[in-house]
């Protein structure tokens, strides 16, 4: 090629490529979202930044390039890439569609709300139906009173002067159980001074329990003047506190984001507004069949500062609590069948907060425990927490 020939190609190549690049950061729709603060829903913004992407990687080759053969190797390798990762999406979409439960609710069970991100709707009265395969799994009642907390029928052949107040996700909230069989039901039948409520929700995390706490509602509903507070604690809430890759696409997009400062907590808004570029990132990842299909999570695990800062939250819970209810007594509960809590234990109690470990009381393998093709505990498995929790405080 004659020296003229190859300095046009090259100028040639340059412009094109600098032509890709502005194209793409002119017209990048997800980055316009994200400078604007609204945050990236629609699946099209995706499959536009998609091709973005690719622009801008073309346009890099174009840069890059040195010679006309040159570039046609790399944008071979360059779409070869592209052809691989579009059947590896494919493969995995129609590969992974595994039989999945299907819920449905009389009416909606949840509401938005700006502390929170959700909450139960108050004066609820529905029916919670789970079925797999056309099989039930279970049909329940869900009722709520009037402050939005899931009801606990009461027990009047008894004067109740004290109270127990239950805060944590599904599982102390009864998730397929009706309300006569769920742990803060229980726990009122053992101890027979205490009026209980259940203040869990399905979903919540450690965030969720403080944000709820510092609300400062808790004097104004509880009726009684003293009385203890229990959250129940399972491991998959860390993974909530920090928003991960599955948490903040799966229903944690408007979660309340905590983060560590000084010695305490500090509130940044949502996940969504709180921290927007690693929010797109994990929303661009979740669109990805493949990731999903090989249980892709990110952080790849959990850090120190991510305990941290779960410990922390808890610290400031009690701290709360006890700033409403001065005689009262706060205690965290390690629900049963949890890995991994030895740490976040060690931790809590070198803190001086009040652990009560129920991870060995049932193991998994031990099928009564659980809803059949659920995975929530039975019934079975929440009237033993709730001795196991009678027994505790009555030492």
């Amino acid at each position: 090629m004659a020296i003229a020939d190859h300095t046009r190609l090259q100028k040639i190549l340059l412009l094109t490529g600098w032509g890709c690049l502005l194209f793409a950061a002119l017209f990048n729709v997800p980055l316009l979202e994200l400078i604007k603060g609204r945050p990236i829903l629609f699946p099209n913004t995706y499959l536009i930044g998609s091709i973005e992407v690719m622009v801008a990687l073309l346009g890099i080759l174009l840069l890059l390039s040195r010679s006309f053969g040159w570039i046609l190797r790399m944008l071979a390798g360059f779409f070869g890439v592209i052809f691989f990762m579009a059947c590896t999406e494919l493969g995995s979409h129609l590969i992974s569609h595994a039989p999945a439960p299907v819920d449905s609710y009389d009416a909606p069970m949840n509401m938005p709300d700006s502390a929170l991100g959700y909450r139960l709707r108050p004066d609820l009265d529905i029916h919670a139906c789970r079925t797999l395969r056309g099989d039930t799994v279970f049909y329940v009642r869900y009722q709520s009173d009037s402050a939005g907390r899931r009801v606990v029928p009461p027990d009047d052949t008894m004067q109740r002067d004290r109270f127990i107040a239950f805060f944590g996700c599904s599982r102390t909230f009864g998730h397929g159980l009706n309300e006569d069989e769920t742990l803060p039901y229980f726990a009122q039948q053992d101890l027979k001074n205490y009026r209980a409520y259940n203040y869990a929700m399905e979903g919540y995390g450690t965030h969720q329990v403080y944000a709820q706490i510092a609300q400062g509602r808790l004097r104004k509903e509880i009726k009684e003047f003293s009385g203890i507070g229990i959250y129940g604690f399972s491991s998959d809430h860390i993974a909530r506190n920090i928003g991960s890759l599955g948490v903040y696409n799966s229903w944690g997009k408007d979660m309340p984001y905590y983060v560590l400062s000084g010695d305490t907590v500090l509130r940044r808004g949502t996940f969504t507004t709180g921290r927007r570029w690693r929010s797109f990132v994990y929303q661009m990842l979740w669109r990805s069949h493949f990731l999903r299909s090989i249980h892709f999570s990110l952080p790849i695990r959990l850090s120190q500062e991510d305990l941290e800062l779960t410990v922390r939250l808890i610290v400031q819970s009690e701290k709360e609590f006890k700033r409403q209810f001065p005689t009262s007594d706060f205690y965290v509960v390690m629900l049963p069948s949890q890995h991994g809590l030895q740490v976040i234990r060690s931790m809590l109690v070198h803190r001086g907060i009040r652990v009560i470990d129920l991870t060995g009381i049932y193991a998994e393998r031990d099928t009564a425990y659980f809803i059949k093709n659920d995975g929530h505990p039975s019934r079975l498995a929440t009237g033993k927490m709730a001795r196991a929790i009678s027994d505790s405080l009555a030492r």
